[in-house]
């Protein structure tokens, strides 16, 4: 499979996901924030990255946690 069919086939894939993405897998985050914060280390003034932030729910907490 060539570079351009295997994009084409990620993204065709991806875009049948987004409709339910936030569905599942947000609610599975939310259980685990306080864990993965802890994980982390975030504490106040921390800088932090969220990369690949799907849903925003971990930006959004460690908003509200700083």
């Amino acid at each position: 499979m060539d570079a351009q069919t295997y994009q084409a086939f990620e993204h065709a894939g991806w875009e049948r996901a987004a409709a339910a993405y936030a569905d599942s897998f947000d609610h599975a985050t939310r259980l685990f924030v306080p864990l993965l914060l802890d994980a982390a280390a975030v504490r106040d003034g921390a800088d932090v990255l969220d990369a690949a932030c799907g849903t925003g729910t971990m930006t959004a907490a460690v908003a509200l946690a700083g």
